[in-house]
């Protein structure tokens, strides 16, 4: 997920050890609005993420190579949409 917002030059980094990570969208305090838009997007996709302040999601056993390609797709999706 880096390298896409690295890629489409997307002011966010993740954060996280492991199977579990956050989106934070800018270096410093997250952006109103750009959250809710990112849940609404992958939630419409199928992926279920939880975002009280900020986007969390953990990754298990029980997720494929295919919903972790699924996630990473509609994130470059999105992030695309909102660059252009």
């Amino acid at each position: 997920l880096s390298g896409i917002f690295e890629k489409w030059a997307f002011e966010a980094q993740v954060t996280g050890i492991g199977s579990l990570f956050a989106i934070h969208f800018t270096k410093g305090k997250p952006v109103f609005g750009a959250i809710q838009k990112l849940l609404t997007f992958l939630l419409s996709g199928g992926i279920l993420v939880v975002a009280p302040d900020m986007l969390h999601a953990a990754i298990s056993y029980s997720h494929s190579e295919d919903d972790m390609d699924t996630l990473v797709s509609k994130v470059e999706e999105c992030v695309k949409m909102q660059s252009t």
